[in-house]
């Protein structure tokens, strides 16, 4: 059964009614927040996606983000790591700028909702990728939908902030009649699931000497044993008389993993009038990750109270107010001198023999691994944390003086204050003297975005005719505000946690950002017979981020959408009852950065006659004729209703063109500037397909089936770059035209094992000369499956499964373990384990040897099985009997099950380099997802 609540405006509640059954979601109900208007999906001409936060279990979903993976088509939510608090990668409908940011715009009860995923404070580099997610701010126990606006045919009327496409997240509210309470709590248990890698060491005796070679953090302890690698005996150097292997990771003695544990307790209560509605809501979370001694955890209290009121037979208002206090420690991972997962993957924990020659044996030794101690000793002294205070408030009114005329009005704010922070004591060995000497880095940052929005709105029946026709109009205004204070210094007091009582290199920093949009709008809806529905629009934005020369962008929409099967001639069958056919066209936009457009000078200390004083000079220069980014984008798609709307198919093609894209292009010496400048060059395109099929494929008094499957494809490429802009490369991808943005390359190599010992060579490895295409580095096609059981009217049971593919990720974990062996003998199978393939020994040394990271670049396809959940209910005949039960559940559910992936190396999906990178993809001492086992109470009455 689908439940249908129909409002005639977002503050005054009607009585829920049920329709029939039906797969088809045409009369489902969305809002547009620009204008205020509430339309049926019937209306729409774009394909839009809504997630019914009552339709999830609530047991499954962790985080905010866990909503979206999987369950809207043409949406890619990256869980780029398994860290506590850290945020994950969001994609609509690809990636359509090179230097701007590819996420969403996320919008909240109408205000714009900031998601800085780069972080407000000093987490870039010192986490090793990772940044804290804002979007996971949010409680998923207060969301009632979230309706996904894809592209710029359905986002014009954002304008210059609609490009990467909208997340409208829409918060619960009371309802007439009487009090309803819930009352909630859950458990979970967290775990590292991951088959991490043997470390390996292959060694020949030197001196005769039987004494055992012992190896700690150090490398060998023992003159009597030197290592003899692969390549090395294959080239006759050594002889190889000793295998040795190892897994720190995963020994119980040495492991720095623990069981992690999440609890959460929260209570809502909802209810009211018919003229008055309230809902109130708290919840309490406290989380530790799976790192051991307390590295990784979350602490969070979220608040929230929304009010509806008929303050007069035409005029209602909202109020809506949400809080949360969110404390998070962050573990050093990545590319962290601090990684303990890091030392872990090197095998810094040292190893004793066991065995004889030739066989993969021997074990860790735990006496001989304080280099990974002392880091996560460090660590737990010296934590990396935010502390967050978030407030996000808007007052919405609706009014209606007429009953052809309305107006509609949304004012709010969303902000918040971060405190970030991160000490390390003075005397850790074996670090840079700056570490030695202790340091400090913190960060104080507040935040602020302020939204305005009004409209009025005109609707009248065309006389004579199956016409109407709404016309709305208004402005909007937009402004975005940062303050942020950074300060660093190194030589430490012992025992202190502050800039002050540094020493030496102390810096402090201000950071200030001040963006601010106006705009304005009219749209234009025909609708003939409700079965046909035309809608044009027009909107007007000026923004302070543009050059200065610049002007005003108009950014126009129209959209058709036809419901073929309601007209009298379209044939009546039990097969297909019911057909829409749809389209959309529209441009939005992507504003500068903040201060791309101006020159900027920074200051210096000049000597004049002998005396310091203040000066400037030149550090960026600025365009005053910057622009926005412009995104055209049209769709077409169609609805289908078969077997009585018992399943849902639903189709859409897109192909969305960025021009005007900002590229950053470098300036000759000559011309006496900086030697970059922004201009607006290039020309990227997105393209593909979106398919879904929602199928109710048993519909019994005590069994129900529910099925959909999501399919999604997507091309993406560089069009243009700009007349005489070299292809702009990073590590192993590149920006160049013709190809995919962020695509890898690397020279081609070749092996032959001519002696056929099954051992390589540096001779018998030959690497190319010229970088080839290797392949894209996001996914071109993503895929889901989510089943759902009912039976006997008490026991559902739902999962998810989750699918994507046609991309790489650079494996560097692996390539990185192998180069260990030169440091102290110890590496990865390639290096030393006459196991290893030919293929594995061959990657390594072209790497190596040849400059070439070809065999390291693998494929990164891979089916992920999400979640499942089991929720028991009390059976009716018992419920009846004890009315407490009757809206009572328990609830156990996984997440992060299996992972089917050929890639080699610890997850396809990680990525080192965090949320914000736009296009690196790498995969480098990740902490992969890890998996959760949940156990959820909810009791209502």
């Amino acid at each position: 059964m689908v439940s249908i609540v129909w409002r005639p405006c977002p503050w005054v509640r009607s009585p829920d009614f049920q329709l029939e059954v039906s797969a088809v979601q045409l009369d489902e109900v969305t809002v547009n927040v620009v204008t205020g208007l509430e339309r049926r999906r019937r209306q729409l001409g774009s394909n839009s996606a809504t997630v019914d936060a009552a339709d999830v279990n609530k047991a499954q979903i962790q985080d905010f983000s866990d909503f979206l993976i999987g369950r809207a088509e043409g949406v890619i939510m990256n869980d780029v790591s398994g860290d506590v608090g850290t945020s994950q990668r969001i994609r609509i409908r690809g990636s359509a700028s090179i230097s701007l940011s590819n996420e969403p715009l996320v919008i909240v009860d109408g205000v714009y909702f900031a998601n800085p995923v780069s972080g407000d404070g000093v987490f870039n580099g010192l986490t090793g990728g990772q940044e804290p997610s804002r979007l996971n701010d949010l409680s998923p126990d207060e969301i009632e939908n979230i309706e996904v606006i894809k592209g710029p045919a359905a986002a014009a009327l954002y304008g210059t902030v609609g490009a990467n496409g909208v997340i409208l997240i829409t918060t619960k509210r009371g309802t007439p009649g009487g009090t309803d309470w819930h009352f909630y709590g859950e458990g979970a248990q967290l775990e590292d699931r991951t088959d991490y890698p043997l470390n390996y060491a292959a060694i020949e005796n030197i001196s005769g000497n039987t004494s055992a070679p012992v190896f700690d953090e150090g490398g060998f302890n023992s003159d009597d044993w030197v290592a003899c690698n692969n390549h090395e005996a294959a080239a006759g150097d050594c002889t190889q008389e000793q295998f040795l292997t190892f897994n720190t990771l995963r020994d119980p003695r040495t492991t720095i993993f623990q069981k992690g544990s999440r609890a959460l307790y929260g209570v809502n209560v909802g209810g009211g009038t018919p003229t008055s509605t309230y809902f109130l809501s708290g919840e309490y979370k406290d989380e530790d990750g799976v790192l051991d001694f307390d590295l990784n955890n979350e602490e969070k209290w979220n608040v929230r109270a929304n009010l509806d009121a008929a303050l007069a037979d035409n005029l209602n208002a909202s109020l809506s107010i949400g809080f949360v206090a969110r404390d998070v420690v962050f573990m050093s991972q990545d590319n962290s001198i601090f990684s303990s997962l890091l030392g872990g993957l090197a095998g810094m924990a040292g190893f004793v023999p066991g065995g004889h020659p030739n066989e993969a044996t021997g074990g860790p030794n735990p006496e001989n691994y304080l280099f990974n101690r002392n880091l996560i000793d460090q660590q737990e002294a010296s934590q990396n944390a935010q502390d967050t205070d978030r407030f996000t408030g808007s007052i919405n009114a609706s009014w209606q003086p007429l009953e052809w005329l309305s107006a509609q009005g949304t004012f709010g704010i969303d902000l918040a204050s971060n405190f970030d922070s991160w000490t390390v004591q003075p005397g850790l060995d074996n670090l840079t003297s700056t570490w030695v000497m202790g340091r400090r880095d913190a960060a104080r940052a507040e935040r602020q975005n302020w939204t305005g929005n009004v409209s009025v709105s005109g609707s009248v029946d065309i006389p004579g005719t199956d016409i109407s026709s709404v016309t709305t109009v208004g402005a909007s205004y937009q402004e975005e505000l940062l303050n942020g204070v950074i300060c660093f210094g190194s030589g430490l007091i012992e025992g202190t946690d502050s800039c002050a009582s540094t020493s030496v290199l102390f810096d402090v920093d201000e950071n200030f950002l001040n963006v601010v949009t106006v705009g304005a709008f009219a749209q234009q809806e025909f609708s003939l017979a409700d079965r046909l529905f035309v809608t044009g629009s027009l909107r007007m934005d000026d923004n302070s981020n543009f050059g200065g020369n610049a002007t005003q962008e108009y950014y126009p929409s129209a959209s058709v959408s036809y419901l073929l099967s309601d007209e009298g001639f379209f044939p009546q069958s039990d097969l297909i009852s019911e057909l829409r056919l749809r389209g959309s066209w529209g441009v939005a936009g992507l504003r500068p950065a903040f201060r791309d457009a101006i020159t900027l000078f920074g200051p210096i200390t000049a000597t004049f006659g002998g005396e310091n004083l203040p000066g400037v000079t030149l550090s960026e220069t600025g365009n005053e004729l910057l622009k926005p980014e412009r995104s055209t984008e049209w769709e077409a798609g169609a609805d289908l209703g078969l077997f009585q709307d018992r399943v849902g198919v639903g189709f859409t093609y897109f192909r969305k063109s960025s021009k005007d894209a900002l590229i950053e292009r470098r300036l000759a010496p000559s011309f006496g500037l900086t030697t970059t400048l922004f201009q607006n060059l290039g020309e990227i395109t997105n393209q593909g397909t979106e398919m879904s099929l929602r199928a109710l494929v048993l519909d019994k008094r005590d069994a129900r089936v529910n099925v959909t499957l999501q399919w999604t494809t997507l091309k993406n490429e560089i069009v243009a770059l700009g007349e005489d802009v070299e292809p702009i490369t990073f590590g192993d991808q590149r920006h160049e035209e013709g190809n995919p943005a962020g695509s890898f390359f690397s020279e081609p190599f070749t092996f032959n094992d001519a002696d056929g010992n099954g051992l390589l060579s540096i001779d018998e490895v030959d690497a190319g000369d010229e970088d080839e295409f290797i392949n894209e580095a996001f996914p071109t096609y993503t895929a889901s499956l989510n089943l759902d059981v009912e039976l006997f009217q008490f026991l559902r049971a739902s999962t998810l499964f989750d699918a994507r593919g046609g991309n790489s990720t650079r494996n560097l974990t692996e390539d990185f373990r192998c180069d260990r062996y030169f440091l102290d003998g110890r590496g990865c199978e390639a290096t030393a384990s006459q196991n290893a393939s030919l293929e594995d020994q061959a990657r390594w040394l072209a790497s190596r040897f040849g400059g070439t990271n070809t065999g390291f670049l693998e494929e990164a396809d891979f089916i992920k099985w999400r979640e499942i959940s089991f929720t028991l209910t009390a059976p009716p005949s018992l419920a009846s009997k004890h009315m407490l039960l009757e809206r009572t559940s328990l609830t156990f559910s996984g997440r992060n099950l299996q992972t089917f992936t050929d890639y080699t190396g610890l997850d396809p999906e990680a990525n080192d380099q965090g949320a914000s990178s736009n296009f690196q993809q790498r995969e480098f001492n990740t902490q992969p997802p890890i998996r959760v086992f949940t156990l959820r109470l909810d009791v209502r009455f």
